[in-house]
């Protein structure tokens, strides 16, 4: 049940309609949750008659702000809300700009274009922190004195659906139209557990006297020099791992699982990586290499994770560290040629309508195909 709040906004300007009154400001995270409420979601409401997505407490998008909420440092972007009404109690003169003190009452018409997914993530986290055994009411009231910064959008009509292919038009401006930074960058400015990891492991791991970073694009766009981008990267380390993001970031928040990994991938790398022979990205044709290589390609990358799994259940079934010497055959593979008919009879790569390809999913083919010419007795995933 909603209920009504006072907050503090500056007027605003924005390109709508000259009859709607906009404002800027602060909300806490308790008044959020119960000044505004989200829309019901397709089991009650006709998915027609809908202003935004489907929400609920088990959506991957509300499982990742809940989980996140558990980081030592986190921020959020502001919401935007339509509102039918407010009553402005007080203005104010700051500097330039006109403040007011404004109530939001409870029969007020309200609508969360964008901010939906925050909404149930801070409520779930909510209850959870009350369900526990032992409630912690410092961190409840932390989080329900949390702010926001909101934008309100007074329709003043009778109800924001009077606004509703406006309410539909923005949210798809916001979605549709947005842009996200490549997966490769966020992971890259990301300090979880496994983005530490992956850096720690490119900045450590050398070949041919360069770190191993100079091979990775980090913003996700692949230049001279390249090989593969984070995220490529990141599933050759998670399938070596026998892991997911998730999983493996619960992993690493334990420094001895941690450094245990850390010196795992990196002996791993150090041996295998430069039987690659990268140095053909680095060359003047190297936009051409990477269409003819097969080392280039994210599958052979996550090809080469499943071969280096192999060898690590290989050594424990055998009570015996990794032997380094059997990855020596690498080098005698043609990588670099995509075209050779070792990878076209393996059903690894196929003739194209003007270009050979590679084989969709093909990355267990790649894995198994390495396992057999460098004798290594394939993975449990491999087997399955």
């Amino acid at each position: 049940m909603r209920s009504g709040v006072e907050v503090c906004l500056f007027e605003a300007s924005e390109g709508l309609r000259s009859s709607f009154d906009c404002y800027e400001g602060v909300i806490t995270v308790g008044d959020y949750l119960t000044g505004f409420s989200v829309e019901a979601n397709s089991d009650v409401l006709k998915e027609q008659d809908k202003s935004q997505r489907d929400v609920t407490e088990n959506d991957p998008r509300v499982n990742g702000i809940f989980s996140y909420l558990d980081e030592d440092e986190t921020a959020f972007t502001g919401v935007i809300v339509f509102v039918s009404k407010i009553e402005v109690l007080e203005t104010f003169q700051v500097g330039r700009q006109k403040a007011i003190l404004a109530h939001l009452s409870s029969d007020a018409s309200t609508f969360i274009n964008d901010g939906q997914g925050r909404h149930v993530a801070f409520s779930k986290k909510i209850k959870h922190l009350q369900n526990q055994e032992t409630v912690n009411q410092e961190q409840v009231e932390q989080l329900l004195n949390r702010t926001l910064g909101i934008k309100f959008i007074v329709t003043n009509t009778e109800t924001v659906d009077e606004v509703k292919g406006l309410i539909r038009k923005l949210f798809a401006d916001i979605h549709l139209n947005l842009v996200k930074p490549k997966t490769s960058l966020s992971l890259y400015f990301s300090d979880a557990p496994l983005c530490r990891l992956l850096k720690d492991i490119c900045s450590e791991v050398f070949i041919n006297q360069k770190p191993l970073l100079d091979a990775i694009a980090v913003n996700g766009k692949i230049k001279k020099g390249q090989v593969w981008d984070l995220n490529q990267f990141r599933s050759l380390c998670l399938t070596l791992m026998d892991s997911t993001p998730k999983a493996a970031n619960q992993q690493l928040y334990d420094p001895s699982c941690y450094a245990q990994w850390k010196a795992t991938i990196s002996g791993l790398l150090s041996k295998t990586l430069p039987l690659l022979s990268l140095e053909h990205f680095d060359t003047d044709d190297w936009k051409q290499h990477h269409t003819e290589s097969l080392v280039a390609k994210a599958l052979f990358a996550k090809g080469l994770g499943y071969l280096l799994r192999s060898a690590i259940e290989e050594a424990l079934e055998n009570n015996r560290k990794v032997d380094y010497v059997a990855f020596s055959n690498l080098a005698s593979l043609p990588l670099h040629q995509l075209a050779d008919p070792i990878w076209l009879d393996s059903n690894i790569a196929f003739k194209g309508t003007k270009t050979v390809q590679i084989a969709p999913k093909s990355e267990k083919v790649i894995g198994s195909f390495l396992c057999r010419k460098l004798r290594i007795y394939p993975s449990i995933r491999l087997t399955a």
